[in-house]
């Protein structure tokens, strides 16, 4: 099981920001990967925005199921969630 969430180190402690469905005292492995906050609030988008390929989705023989345990979530400002809204508007009018 893969799980990705953000997290805060803090006076030595690495605390993630969402909640972890595991069990008390299992073990993990803990990757790293620090990120400045217009990196993150960049890197979101670009992947929201990403262009989506019908004909690949229609033709893809295994189709990803939705696994809500796998949903990343994403802290926008309301500016960044405005851009965001006017880009999504932008595509479809295209």
């Amino acid at each position: 099981m893969t799980i990705r969430v953000r997290a805060r180190f803090a006076e030595g402690v690495l605390t993630p920001l969402e909640s972890l469905e595991l069990q008390d005292g299992c073990e993990v492995v803990v990757t790293v990967e620090g990120v400045t906050d217009t990196e993150s609030t960049e890197a979101q988008l670009a992947a929201l925005l990403k262009p989506f390929d019908l004909d690949a989705f229609l033709n893809n023989p295994e189709p990803k199921i939705f696994n809500p345990d796998e949903l990343v979530r994403i802290d926008l400002t309301d500016e960044e969630w405005d851009a965001f809204n006017r880009a999504i508007r932008e595509g479809r009018e295209a």
